[in-house]
């Protein structure tokens, strides 16, 4: 939308071209409705709005700024640019826990084959020579007889524990409860609150350019937020800042936003230069997160490596060693 905007072609045109281009079938529907809307003389932003589900409130606001100034082409090219900064982020991350998922995966999966199909079949063998077993080779046979009578009802168990977790999490109160124990595991508690930081301080700066104050930045900060210790307390920030304190002064106040932050933001205030730091400020959180990303992945790597081969191991050891006392009582 930015690039035809910018390249001269009008509002509604410019939506008829993306209707044609775009492979979407229901982001397509909604295209030609907002081009019957503006037929019929609503504003662009109004037509988003009847969208919540594909155009956020973030975009929503940045596309109204636009319309009321008459410069909704640099808008459209700061919403871009901003959304393009925080899926790279999301997307670091995603790539950065591929490669673990499939080896966990993978390693579940063998062992459930390995407890459910190979161990009786074992354990039967054992009984019918009557070989003396090792510790570990009754520790595997007991997890085996385990799952083969329970292996139903905990599999059912599992499965409904997992869908009623995603469901609580998903409600306001679980997503609560949930955001404040992530912030108590130490490394992961680390990562969550750097990309939230380089999210908050590319939006606050993003909407700064656009020439909004910053009360309503605020608000519109905290619909955009989904980190819930963020968000409630950006609500005590703009109360402060509604009495006459500057927003380093009120970011100060609470621990979900660092020092390295604060002293940044109250820098730029006094120098005259916020717009400047807080760019620099989600630079470096942005680098950051990807960095601890990183150095998370190819730490977690081996160390699953490494567990997936101790349990082969156990379980080739708990099948080997009653082997030879087989092999002695044939002899």
């Amino acid at each position: 939308m930015s690039t035809l905007l910018e390249s001269g072609i009008a509002l509604r045109p410019s939506l008829q071209l993306l209707s044609e281009q775009v492979p979407n079938a229901m982001l397509k529907a909604a295209i030609l409705d907002m081009v019957q809307e503006l037929e019929q003389g609503s504003p662009f932003s109004a037509s988003l709005a009847k969208y919540p589900n594909m155009f956020s409130a973030f975009y929503q606001r940045m596309t109204a700024v636009g319309e009321e100034t008459g410069h909704l082409e640099p808008m459209m090219r700061r919403a871009a640019d901003y959304m393009e900064r925080d899926a790279a982020i999301v997307s670091k991350g995603r790539r950065a826990l591929v490669y673990p998922s499939i080896v966990m995966v993978v390693g579940i999966a063998a062992g459930f084959v390995l407890v459910i199909w190979t161990v009786p079949a074992l354990t039967r063998l054992f009984a019918e020579f009557e070989a003396e077993l090792p510790l570990t080779t009754r520790i595997l046979m007991a997890v085996g007889d385990i799952a083969g009578r329970f292996g139903l009802h905990i599999a059912l168990a599992t499965m409904s524990s997992a869908v009623l977790g995603g469901w609580y999490i998903r409600t306001k109160g679980g997503a609560r409860r949930r955001d404040y124990l992530l912030m108590r595991v130490p490394v992961v508690s680390g990562i969550i609150q750097t990309s939230n930081m380089a999210r908050f301080t590319s939006t606050l700066n993003t909407l700064l350019k656009a020439g909004l104050p910053m009360p309503h930045i605020l608000d519109m900060l905290t619909t955009a937020a989904t980190h819930a210790p963020l968000k409630e307390a950006l609500g005590p920030v703009k109360e402060d800042l509604l009495a006459g304190e500057r927003l380093g002064q009120a970011l100060r106040k609470h621990d979900v936003f660092p020092r390295l932050l604060v002293q940044m933001v109250s820098t730029g205030e006094e120098s005259g230069s916020l717009e400047t730091n807080l760019e620099a400020a989600a630079s470096f959180y942005e680098e950051a997160t990807a960095r601890m990303i990183t150095g998370i992945t190819t730490l977690l790597e081996p160390m699953l490596v490494l567990f997936i081969g101790l349990a082969i191991g156990f379980v080739a050891v708990s099948v080997i060693s009653p082997m030879y006392s087989i092999v002695q009582q044939i002899k």
